[in-house]
């Protein structure tokens, strides 16, 4: 399977495309290959490896911006190989809105995160409602600290996948909000158990 146009839409947004060379480790674009301290990367984190710097080197800091049609092709040579890597990993019958729903938790977390195992694994035992309920409950934490721009993009991973299921499976939507509001309980949760208590 592919990502859905309105998927690639929706993954630009939260991802983020950056139309110049940066570092992965800061985010910060750079002017030369040289202040780069993790890997440079570029678009919607296409790594850019040694031979292929002669390709990008116009896109430095300062210079031109990676645009059109050009950005568009780095773009899908980034998602390819990882609509491939899901689309081996599924193994029941997928709705585009679900393997939509699917790639974006993958893409952000990787694919050996432990929550998106288990939402995996959930969607592959065709269990819909426990898989919406285990991506909204997914990882929304950076660096120890949980990211409301992370909770928000689990929110909208699970209703895409819930609102594909709902068509196509017939759940019910009680099951569904039922299946967010436990993901946003969780969370609650664990920021009581993190948040530091002074006396």
């Amino acid at each position: 399977m592919r990502l859905s146009d309105a998927g690639l839409a929706e993954l630009r947004r939260t991802e983020g495309v950056i139309a110049q060379v940066y570092d992965d480790a800061t985010g910060r674009v750079v002017s030369s290959w040289e202040q780069v301290k993790g890997y440079p990367t570029i678009a919607l984190g296409r790594l850019i490896q040694p031979g292929d710097r002669a390709r990008f080197e116009r896109y430095l800091g300062g210079r031109e911006k990676l645009a059109g049609a050009e950005l568009d092709a780095v773009i899908r040579d980034t998602i390819e190989p990882r609509e491939r890597q899901l689309t081996t990993l599924i193994t029941s019958p997928t709705t585009q809105g679900q393997f939509d729903a699917l790639f974006s938790m993958m893409f952000n977390t990787g694919s050996a995160n432990r929550t998106f195992r288990a939402a995996l694994d959930a969607h592959n035992a065709r269990n819909a409602v426990e898989a919406a309920r285990l991506i909204a409950a997914g990882t929304v934490t950076s660096k120890g600290k949980v990211v409301a721009g992370l909770v928000k993009r689990r929110a909208r991973e699970a209703a895409a996948y819930a609102g594909q299921a709902i068509g196509a499976n017939k759940l019910p939507l009680l099951s569904i909000l039922v299946a967010v509001a436990a993901g946003y309980v969780a969370i609650r949760w664990w920021r009581s158990r993190h948040t530091p208590r002074h006396p």
